[in-house]
């Protein structure tokens, strides 16, 4: 038995059926399909019984030779046992939600080949292979999608393939929509469907033709889940980055590491989620787009952003040189720090990468303008102790716009001090004077002594290097 599963529209369908060609002439006997529908409509879900029905119509070359009153379960198994007990078959068995679906289905014979693909990983299943099919990398999927429009009008706009192709994802069904509507517009160009789909909530609404819609797939995955694990999707569509580890779940849920870990593991197992290495998981954006229609406007939206942000908050200020306990009591995110000292911060930041940039955007998108400002000040020590100066210029630059719509009145000077020490530590004295100054002149203004003494210590330093003092 090969089990094959993966992500709705990831080509687990065509992958079988080409196998079971390929394999075809290995089984004398025949070679047998069956799609369960699991995640069509109601009308056309196929159970097991119905299914070893048709598998046995197959077998025998006529509904006639069936009692009709074999209707039992145990029945139609020991029947449909009997029939391929001297047989060797192939049989490929699709859309697949469970190992109670197929164990019944089993032939018997000892020769048989049996063929398993759908969205959720069947761990329940005795398979002597299992493979998850993976989206298609960047350069494979631009090869698809011009095989699909046709070579020579690919090749009048050879650069621009690969942003359409980037925004469907690598799924097959999204490459194969996205062709299918070039194909009925011929007037469009690869560059103006690029602009269509120019961010993920419009590319899932542009992935549709006909009854085929990349959102209608994953829509069917979502209604199959239960709450705990529809909770779970929803609140990690509102996660500002596209990975993320137990801590995030945790954070967003308010529950304990146990129970967000076991939730993030089901979701990988229903093909909903991705874990590229141990601990670490990630959306597909697709994916995520669809998470988030769902999440907004859902009761415990606006809380999630929240606990999400005030996790990075958190990170940011036990990973740097003045602990948590350095910063003003008025801009502190709420409750006790979740991690147990600097190195355990520091070590969740670094694993963040360049996404650390993604999440002050994100705050600042979302109108969080003090959580912007909090967390581009927290990361600046992290950043800048990684060496990653141009990153830490880049949270400050995103936040700097949000401190004047801050609540926290000390952001506009605290910012601007910041900018001028990344000046100083990359030899920009001049530039950085003009910040510790200009930090320095509001700071009176807001009443904050602190913040006029980190801008009147900057300024000296500044000062002192350039040699005006």
């Amino acid at each position: 038995m090969v089990a094959v599963d993966g992500t709705a529209g990831v080509g687990k369908t065509a992958l079988v059926a080409r196998a079971a060609r390929a394999l075809a002439d290995a089984y004398p006997d025949g070679c047998l399909y069956v799609d369960l529908h699991t995640h069509g409509a109601a009308h056309e879900r196929v159970g097991p019984q119905r299914a070893l029905r048709r598998l046995l119509r197959a077998v025998r070359g006529g509904g006639d030779e069936i009692p009709d009153d074999l209707d039992e379960m145990a029945e139609l198994v020991a029947a449909w046992r009997t029939a391929t007990s001297a047989l060797r078959l192939l049989l490929a068995v699709d859309d697949a939600d469970s190992a109670a679906q197929v164990r019944p289905l089993l032939p018997a014979g000892p020769g048989s080949r049996v063929l398993v693909a759908g969205r959720r990983r069947l761990l329940g299943l005795d398979a002597d292979l299992r493979l998850t099919v993976e989206p298609l990398e960047p350069d494979d999927a631009v090869v698809l999608l011009r095989d699909l429009i046709g070579r020579s009008r690919a090749d009048r706009e050879p650069e621009e393939a690969a942003e359409p192709a980037r925004r469907c994802g690598g799924l097959s069904l999204a490459l194969r929509i996205a062709s299918a509507r070039l194909q009925n517009r011929p007037s469009w160009t690869l560059a103006f469907l690029a602009g269509r789909m120019s961010d993920d909530v419009r590319s899932l609404g542009e992935l549709r033709a006909g009854d085929r819609s990349v959102e209608a797939a994953f829509r069917m995955s979502y209604d199959q889940l239960t709450p705990e694990l529809q909770r779970g999707l929803r609140a990690l569509g509102l996660a500002p980055t596209t990975r993320f580890d137990v801590l995030t779940l945790a954070a967003m849920l308010g529950a304990p590491g146990e129970e967000a870990e076991e939730v993030l593991e089901d979701l990988v197992d229903a093909s909903l989620l991705q874990q590229p290495p141990p601990g670490r998981y990630r959306l597909h954006d697709l994916v995520r787009a669809h998470a988030r229609r769902p999440a907004a406007g859902a009761p415990e939206e606006a809380a999630d952003r929240t606990a999400v942000l005030d996790l990075y908050v958190a990170a940011g200020r036990a990973a740097g040189d003045w602990a948590p306990g350095g910063f003003p009591a008025d801009a502190r995110a709420s409750g006790p720090s979740p991690f147990t000292g600097r190195r355990e911060a520091a070590a969740r930041l670094k694993a963040s990468g360049g996404e650390l940039v993604d999440v002050v955007a994100y705050a600042a998108a979302a109108g969080r303008y003090d959580h912007a400002c909090w967390i581009a000040e927290a990361l600046v020590d992290h950043l800048v102790h990684q060496g990653r100066y141009p990153d830490c210029r880049a949270v400050l630059e995103l936040a700097l716009p949000c401190a004047d719509l801050a609540t926290d009145r000390r952001m506009a000077s605290s910012l601007r001090s910041c900018l001028g020490m990344v000046d100083i530590y990359q030899g920009r004295f001049p530039e950085a004077r003009t910040w510790f100054t200009e930090a320095l002149e509001l700071g009176p203004g807001r009443g904050d002594l602190r913040e006029q003494a980190r801008a009147t210590a900057g300024l000296g330093a500044a000062e002192w290097i350039l040699g005006d003092m």
